[in-house]
């Protein structure tokens, strides 16, 4: 065992903390004076054993002497010599066993020692000085009740009193006291109180200080004390006080007609005043008993006077008296000198720590004007209980406040919520019951309008409102394009976006609107993008008119609702909102939901949607089946399938299965992208599964072979149900008529289960009651651009992952639910967007351009867009749109810009379209159309194998070899190939050999005239795409049908079939006009042969190639060296095979650039020098020159304002411009007007109406 050695210095310091202890049990003394002689008399009493002793007695030296001994015998070594240092160290070794032995012994003694806690008393009566006698009282009654009574105790509980005897004292006055009342009312009252006589006995004690007569002690003076005596026969009789208890129980007893209980008390009973207030500030007032010789003799009326003057005697007395004690207490407290607050030399600045300001609670970034003045308002609504209970469900319900402050106080709000927590429905309530819409309210008169993106949610959400504002609810409407049920009282007014913005072009301010609010703004589609640019401005100027004018010009509130919290593109855009908008967040009930992916994802998605409706309906408990599909054409046929897989037993049921089928006119309706079947993309399976990729699920088997391992399905059948309950299917998409899509919230037949099959028109827009089935496709129809070659088209994709979340949450909204995914977990997180794209930027710009302009948006550069696109993108979509003639000079709408605006295609497309509709030429335009958006159907030599010429024997002796044998059997059959492939060209170049568009017209307006069993045989014979050809033939259906409803007079009743498509072979004037419909959608893609402009540097001989032979485009950039601005006609082109040098103009569709860095033109047809004219007249492209004299040509004045002349054109840049490439076509004569003091081309004129014209001035 090794020895112990103190630390350094441990003897000194320890002789300094006892030197402390002493200092300290000294200085201690003083405060516990009470105490000293009880411990030394405790000292003696308390007995060994005793642990509640106050002093434990330690060893005696004997004892420590003993107990060293025994440590020393069993430490000492063995050895019998021991060195002196060794020695010193067992010593101090003993010696500190020895204290560690009696500190354990001491210690354990404590824990033995025993506490009454019944005298302990509460931390927070600590400071109060000393106790009042209450708790003295108290105290001293439990120590008595424990046997702890001493003479303090006896003190407190007990005064000791003589008895005296009134005879004794007074033995002359006896035979007086019994002849008069008030000496019998004296008797009664000393023998309830006692004898105030002021003799000896007195239990009084004085405890003034000495020297003002008292016994000393503590209190204070009373020398200045105002003594009032009252005489009444000679006694002075000392006057009891109220307490604030007495005077209540007084009234009471008054109010309970007990007032004859104090016939035989005395009025005088107010003794008591400030008598605890006196003892909480230590004040000991005199306590003695008062004995009463009041006389009550004298009459009532002179009793009550006596006691109003005592009152106020005693009131002011009181008052004195409290103020003389304040002033006392200051004095010895020393604070009878006015206190000032010192001030500071140098300014202070108080510091601010953000730690300190942080609490952990949520904040608000609500701004809130602080001069508001803004009066209440509300308007009482009627509502059912059923109604009023189904809303406080609402997570909105909740936030009505946070919501309306944040709307009052600003201008502009952000509400985000997901889809189902009740914010369409509610906030226009919330509005309308703070005032808004109300024609008394003083700040908000005007109508409240909510606009929605879909039709169907616009009619859906005013049926709701409608409805749940009770009796107010005639006040609420709706109105769209082709329908309205607004009226002159309608205070609030649900309309889609597209009606809101031709409000707009009539009303900018929306003067009869006091709050707009912009729901499903997340859809970002360009309607809600324009509209809330233009609504930015709005706001900000209707603020400003009501600063200047308030009575006449009210503020227009502006509320934005998301069901993402995506909504950064609005809060932090500064050319939207200059001051970023407040967000208030509403959570949303949601249940949880159970997610199911695939384990492989279908091709045909809609056959696998149908086979997972058919098992949850066979195999899940009840509850209402929701089926996510794309387009209308989709809808009605996974309609036909359920209904009759799941057929209604009896045949009298109301339930029909009819289908309704509604065409739309476009000029009266907005045009949805679900509702057009306007696609390019063309994905057969193969290339499907090639784009999809590995899909790591584990598993090779179909889905077919999946259904005792799918997931979800655990569950089973409740009683009553069986496998073949009827299915009661319904359909919802845009253009379903409002009575048809209203069914989707009525309850489902009896004994049946509800199934919809929706559009994303149930994403986010409506709330479907009872769904706990969501299958949901993963798809979705959108618009997509192809920047490349300028084709606008309406495609099936993946959504975005926020979209499927707004799908599968749809379960979730009345209960748990399940959400079957018809995809798999590996496409989802690799392909799936984690938002989608604002329709802007999957939009032509020129498209987005004209669509504005139509608005009477003029300036288009400085426009706040949420998304913005790149103002160079902007400003080339309006020169595009001047050269095709939709802008004028001004760059204002043109007559043609509005009919163009009205197809959902590029503006090339549909500039094409709107001259289509001259000497039959339709269906010709509608094909080349088709064609151009599709794609080329051709199949190239390239992709067949047999561009390479077959090569020639060097050797012909290795003709023996198999190889070559081989070789030459393949060459061979290249050869016969290649044969079949010119040919098959050649029967499709007829109509013109300039034109690479009217081959491909050719064998389009050919395939309509191949019966379907032949079509195979007939694309695969002469090498064409069946899959493209299939879908030009879809997309000249739809396109024939837009047309026809926007520029026929057949209007809605429009049709089109497949006869309708079947068309003669154009004629020559035909052909002549298609090349300038043509040219008229691509007026800026126009190049001249380059030896033309430059001859010198473009150098053409018999020899030259016609693929080598240069172009050069229109409004092309000159460079130093021209022939970096040639380009090239494509080795395809139907011109490599005329054998001629190529024409002057030719059109192109599109410019690439192969691996050579030449450029090549993808050519679409010839245009001659008039026809070019004619074309490029309506718009910029076209310039003119002064009359042309002399050669027998002149001016002739048909008035001094007009004239015919020839003039010469000029496409392109103009003649002065050394920048860009244009050039002089041939003189043409025309009929000008003189507008302004300067000459206006009108309209041309032919060479015959000229020289009439010319005769005439002659004659």
């Amino acid at each position: 065992m090794g020895t112990y050695r103190k630390r350094f210095n441990e003897k000194a310091r320890a002789g300094h903390m006892a030197r402390l202890k002493e200092l300290k049990r000294v200085r201690n003394k003083q405060f516990h004076r009470d105490d000293v002689e009880e411990e030394q008399t405790d000292k003696h009493e308390a007995s060994e054993d005793d642990t509640n002793s106050l002093i434990l007695k330690p060893m005696t030296e004997k004892e420590k002497k003993e107990k060293k001994r025994k440590l020393e015998e069993l430490f000492t070594p063995k050895e019998s010599k021991v060195s002196r240092q060794k020695k010193k160290r067992l010593d101090k070794f003993i010696e500190h066993q020895l204290k560690r032995e009696e500190k354990k012994t001491l210690i354990n003694k404590l824990q033995d020692y025993k506490i009454d806690t019944s005298l302990l008393t509460s931390s927070k009566n600590l400071g109060h000085g000393r106790q009042t006698k209450k708790e003295e009282f108290a105290e001293a009654l439990d120590l008595e009740k424990q046997g702890r009574t001493n003479d303090k105790v006896k003190e407190i509980l007990y005064e000791q009193h003589i008895t005296k005897s009134w005879d004794d004292d007074h033995p002359n006055n006896s035979s007086e006291m019994s002849s008069s009342d008030n000496e019998e009312v004296d008797d009664d009252f000393e023998d309830k109180f006692g004898d105030i006589s002021g003799g000896k006995t007195s239990s009084f004690i004085d405890y003034r200080p000495a020297k003002l007569g008292g016994q000393g002690g503590f209190g204070f003076g009373f020398s200045n004390v105002k003594v009032v005596n009252k005489k009444a026969d000679g006694v002075t009789v000392p006057k009891k006080k109220y307490n604030w208890r007495q005077r209540v129980e007084q009234q009471e007893r008054k109010q309970m007609d007990k007032e004859e209980e104090q016939d035989f008390e005395t009025s005088s009973e107010d003794e008591e005043i400030n008598e605890e207030d006196n003892e909480e500030n230590g004040v000991e007032q005199d306590s003695y008993d008062t004995n009463t010789s009041a006389s009550e003799s004298e009459s009532d009326n002179n009793e009550e006077t006596e006691e109003h003057a005592e009152m106020k005697d005693k009131n002011d007395i009181a008052e004195e008296f409290k103020n003389w004690a304040n002033q006392s207490i200051k004095m010895m407290e020393g604070r009878d000198v006015d206190l000032a607050t010192p001030t500071l030399s140098t300014e202070y600045k108080p510091i601010i720590r953000e730690e300190d300001l942080e609490d952990g609670l949520p904040t608000s970034n609500v701004h809130v004007d602080e001069s508001s003045n803004r009066k209440a308002f509300y308007v009482n609504v009627n509502r059912s209980d059923r109604i009023q209970a189904t809303r406080m469900q609402l997570p909105a319900y909740s936030e009505e406040h946070n919501i309306m402050e944040a709307i009052h106080h600003n201008d502009v709000v952000i509400i985000c919520g997901e889809t189902g927590s009740g914010k369409t429905t509610q906030v226009p309530q919330f509005l309308y019951e703070s005032g808004f819409g109300n024609e008394n309210s003083s700040d908000y008169p005007g109508m409240i309008g909510i606009t929605q993106p879909r039709r169907v949610a616009a009619v859906s959400m005013a049926n709701r409102v409608s409805n749940e504002l009770g009796d107010q609810g005639n006040y609420v409407s709706y109105q769209i394009r082709f329908d309205s049920t607004t009226k002159d009282d309608t205070k609030v007014k649900f309309m889609t976006d597209g009606v809101l913005l031709r409000e707009m072009m009539e009303d900018f301010k929306l003067t009869k609107y006091s709050s707009i609010i912009i729901d499903e703004a997340h859809e970002r589609n360009i309607n809600t993008d324009i509209l809330i640019g233009m609504l930015s401005r709005c706001v900000r100027l209707r603020a400003k008119e009501n600063v200047e004018d308030p009575e006449n010009n009210k503020k227009l509130k502006l509320i934005i609702m998301s069901a993402t919290l995506r909504v950064s593109d609005f809060s932090e855009n500064n050319s939207l909102f200059a001051t970023p908008p407040p967000v208030v967040n509403v959570a949303a009930r949601q249940f949880p939901v159970s997610i199911h992916f695939n384990r492989r994802t279908p091709f045909n998605y809609t056959d696998e949607a149908f086979r997972k409706a058919c098992k949850i309906h066979r195999k899940l408990p009840p509850g209402a089946i929701l089926i996510f599909l794309t387009g209308q054409q989709e809808i009605t046929q996974m309609v036909k399938k359920l209904r009759k897989e799941f057929p209604f037993k009896n045949k009298n049921s109301n339930v029909t299965n009819h289908i309704s089928k509604v065409k739309i006119d476009s000029r009266n309706a907005d045009i949805e992208a679900e509702d057009i079947d306007f696609s390019v993309k063309v994905v057969d399976e193969e290339q499907f599964k090639k784009e999809i990729g590995s899909e790591e699920d584990g598993s090779d088997t179909d889905s077919g072979n999946e259904e005792g391992e799918e997931e979800g399905f655990e569950e089973t059948l409740e009683e009553g149900q069986t496998e073949n309950d009827p299915l009661y299917v319904l359909p919802l998409y845009s253009l379903l008529p409002t009575n048809e899509q209203m069914k989707v919230f009525e309850n489902p037949p009896a004994g049946s289960r509800l199934c919809v099959v929706a559009t994303n028109v149930a994403e986010t827009s409506l709330t479907i009651p009872g769904v706990r089935y969501v299958v949901d496709c993963g798809r979705s129809k959108e618009r997509k651009y192809n920047p490349e070659n300028g084709v606008q088209s309406f495609e099936i994709d993946w959504v975005s992952k926020a979209s499927a979340g707004q799908r599968s949450g749809r379960a979730g909204r009345t209960g748990p639910g399940h959400c079957y995914r018809l995809y798999s977990s590996a496409v989802f997180e690799r392909d799936f967007d984690q938002f989608s794209k604002p329709e802007i930027l999957r939009t032509p710009i020129e498209n987005v351009v004209l669509q504005m302009k139509s608005m009477a948006i003029h300036n288009i550069i400085n426009f706040p867009f949420p998304t913005p696109p790149e103002r160079t993108a902007l400003a080339s979509a309006v020169e595009l749109l001047r050269y095709l003639g939709a802008l004028d000079d001004k760059e204002m709408i043109t007559s043609d810009g509005r009919r163009m605006s009205l197809f959902p295609l590029s503006a090339r497309f549909s500039k094409m379209l709107l001259t289509s509709n001259e000497h039959d030429c339709l269906p010709y335009v509608v094909s080349i159309v088709s064609a151009l958006s599709v794609g080329d159907p051709f199949i190239s030599e390239t992709e067949l194998g047999i561009s390479d010429r077959p090569k020639r024997i060097q050797n012909p002796e290795d003709e023996g070899n198999d190889d070559m044998e081989e070789d030459e059997m393949s060459q061979e059959r290249k050869t016969k190939l290649r044969t079949k492939f010119h040919k098959s060209r050649q029967q499709f170049d007829k109509l013109d050999k300039y034109s690479d568009i009217f081959r491909t017209l050719s064998v389009v307006c050919a395939y309509d005239y191949i019966k379907k069993p032949n079509k195979i045989s007939f694309t695969s014979s002469n090498f064409l795409r069946l899959k493209l050809m299939d879908e030009i033939v879809k997309l000249r259906k739809q396109l024939m049908y837009i047309i026809k409803s926007n520029i026929s007079e057949e209007n809605i009743a429009v049709s089109v079939t497949d006869k309708d498509l079947l068309v003669p072979v154009p004629t020559e004037i035909q052909i002549k006009l298609l090349k300038q419909m043509v040219c008229s959608g691509f007026p800026d893609r126009v190049a001249i042969r380059a030896d033309i402009l430059f001859p010198e540097d473009a150098k053409i001989t018999n020899r030259t190639n016609i693929i080598n032979i240069p172009y050069i485009p229109v409004l092309t950039k000159k460079l130093p060296e021209i022939e970096e601005c040639f380009s090239y006609i494509h080795p395809t082109s139907i011109l490599t095979n005329s054998g001629e040098i190529p024409p002057r103009y030719l059109v192109f569709s599109s410019l690439h650039q192969n691996n050579n860095g030449k450029t090549r033109m993808k050519a679409l047809c010839d245009i001659k020098s008039t026809a070019l004219a004619n074309i490029a007249r309506k718009g910029s492209l076209l310039t003119y020159s002064k009359p042309l004299s002399g050669n027998g040509l002149k001016a002739i004045n048909i008035s001094p304002n007009e004239r015919y002349c020839y003039v010469v054109p000029r496409f392109g840049s103009t003649v002065d411009s050394d920048i860009k490439i244009g050039w002089d076509l041939n003189p043409i004569p025309v009929h000008q007007k003189k507008e302004s003091g300067k000459w206006i081309v009108t309209k041309f004129i032919t060479n015959k109406n000229y020289r009439v014209m010319e005769q005439k001035q002659k004659d």
